[in-house]
């Protein structure tokens, strides 16, 4: 089975959320910021997850 988006989509799709965030952050102010904070807590959410998997296993 293979996945739509090949080898690098979820890479690529997490580097974009992640570009944006900061963007967000630099730019915006308020409200913004926890957005922008919640898009950079996502890769560090991914690595928790992955790490707990691999552990269990």
């Amino acid at each position: 089975m293979t996945r739509r988006g090949g080898t690098f989509g979820i890479p690529v799709a997490v580097a974009a959320i992640g570009l944006i965030a900061l963007i967000a952050g630099l730019l915006g102010d308020g409200a913004v910021d926890w957005i922008a904070w919640a898009g950079l807590t996502l890769p560090l959410a991914l690595i928790a997850i992955a790490v707990g998997r691999t552990v269990r296993h």
